[in-house]
């Protein structure tokens, strides 16, 4: 069915802001044309000749699907209200029922440190920019919190910053992958971290249009030796 509107996610502007002009063109019409029209997916992505557009239009799709799914599922929720006559009356709603005492404080307000690992393992949020990601600071008085890390909103922000150049990153990742990432942190930093993966979306060389036949992963990335390459800005286009 032909939609005759579609959402657009305010984050897709480090998207275009990526890309140039003419690009961002074939973007917009790729968009269109997947939205508004009942041509597949997969055959709008085959007509795009530039690999950077199709890698950015491949993960709007995504968001795309997420959006659909959600309304569809709003549209349930609110058809199988009405088979059941509706929302209750306020008069059928129960009241909730005052505390017959005040709460006691508790003996110890601090949190453990495994329980922040499980509620709020980190500053790395699902941001739409590195500043938003880096929000918050992390507490000097326990060293161990650079590697607390949110793996899974992490994930999400590397795949949407980088469209797939270097790969789509998987939930849950490998403890390897863990362990390198890290490091890296314990070594340079959280800020640091996301400095390199900025930097490698710039690179024309890491993102395999230099002519050298070669696109950088995730992986090649976080290596030790790499990493401090990229930081150094080895691989900045000149």
């Amino acid at each position: 069915m032909i939609k005759e509107s579609f959402l657009l996610k305010t984050s897709w502007i480090n998207i275009f802001n990526n890309i140039s002009d003419k690009q961002a063109g074939m973007l917009i019409k790729a968009l269109y044309h997947y939205n508004c029209t009942d041509i597949a997916e997969g055959d709008i992505s085959v007509t795009l000749s530039d690999v950077e557009v199709k890698a950015y239009f491949n993960i709007m799709v995504l968001d795309c699907i997420k959006f659909q799914e959600n309304y569809d599922r709003r549209c349930e929720t609110s058809r199988e209200n009405g088979r059941l006559g509706g929302r209750p009356k306020s008069s059928e709603i129960e009241k909730p029922k005052k505390p017959n005492s005040k709460p006691k404080k508790p003996n110890n307000l601090t949190k453990p440190e495994n329980e922040n690992e499980n509620e709020n393992e980190n500053d790395f949020n699902t941001a739409s920019s590195c500043e938003d990601a880096l929000s918050g600071d992390i507490p000097p008085d326990n060293p161990k919190n650079h590697e607390i890390i949110d793996y899974k909103k992490f994930i999400e922000w590397f795949n949407r910053i980088t469209a797939g150049v270097f790969g789509i990153l998987q939930y849950p990742l490998g403890e390897k992958r863990k362990t390198m990432m890290k490091a890296r942190i314990r070594e340079h930093g959280k800020e640091n971290f996301f400095v390199v993966i900025e930097k490698s979306i710039k690179s024309d060389f890491m993102k395999g249009q230099s002519g050298k036949n070669f696109t950088a992963t995730f992986d090649w990335i976080i290596r030790p030796t790499n990493f401090e390459k990229i930081l150094s800005g080895n691989y900045d286009n000149k």
